[in-house]
């Protein structure tokens, strides 16, 4: 158990990946903040897409800017 963890959780950390353009990618790194996408092309409505595989995330922002 980790010290102050009272309930023996873990601590999990995942690599994941985000597609977006290079502008929105360069706000998001100086603000810390990601701002969720709006629009009519999204999977399951507006928010911010997160992919355990890099191909996914590549291929979602070249499907967004055809």
């Amino acid at each position: 158990m980790n010290k102050g963890d009272a309930m023996g959780e873990k601590n999990v950390e995942l690599k994941l990946y985000h597609g977006t353009n290079r502008k929105r990618g360069q706000t998001f790194i100086k603000n810390q903040n990601m701002e969720a996408s709006i629009g009519e092309k999204h999977w399951l409505g507006d928010g911010i897409y997160l992919f355990e595989d890099d191909f996914w995330a590549y291929w979602w922002i070249r499907e967004l800017y055809k």
